[in-house]
C-alpha cells in the first residue's frame, strides 16, 4: 500500500484571511471588525486565541477550537481553488512555525 502525502502551509496573512472570512459565515455575520491578532498554539488539538477590534473601539479576545481552524483553512483552500482531494484524511499541524494542513490517502497500485 503506497500513501500520498501533500502538505499545504499557510502564511500568517493567510490565516488570518480564513478566520476573517469564518467568523463572518457564523456568529459574527453583520458585524464590524477587524482581526488585531492571532496565535496559533502549538498544542494538541491545534487552537487559536484571536484578538478582534470593532468599530466602537472594544476588543474581544476568542479562542478559536481545531474544528473552526480546519473549516477555515479548508473553505480557504476551496476560495482559493487550491485542489484538495476529497477522499484525503485530512489533519492540522505546525511545520517550521506555520499552519499545516497534512492530506494523506492510499493510491492506486
Amino acid at each position: 500500500m503506497v500513501m500520498e502525502i501533500k502538505i499545504i502551509s499557510f502564511s500568517k496573512a493567510e490565516m488570518k484571511q480564513a478566520v476573517f472570512r469564518q467568523l463572518l459565515r457564523g456568529e459574527e455575520q453583520g458585524r464590524e471588525f477587524h482581526i488585531k491578532t492571532l496565535e496559533i498554539e502549538n498544542k494538541t488539538p491545534i487552537t487559536a486565541r484571536v484578538t478582534l477590534e470593532r468599530v466602537s473601539g472594544r476588543v474581544d479576545e476568542k479562542t478559536l477550537d481545531h474544528g473552526f481552524l480546519a473549516a477555515a483553512m479548508l473553505r480557504y483552500c476551496m476560495d482559493n481553488k487550491i485542489p484538495l482531494p476529497r477522499k484525503a484524511d485530512k489533519n492540522l499541524q505546525i511545520v517550521n512555525g506555520l499552519l499545516s494542513m497534512f492530506l494523506s490517502m492510499e493510491t492506486k497500485e
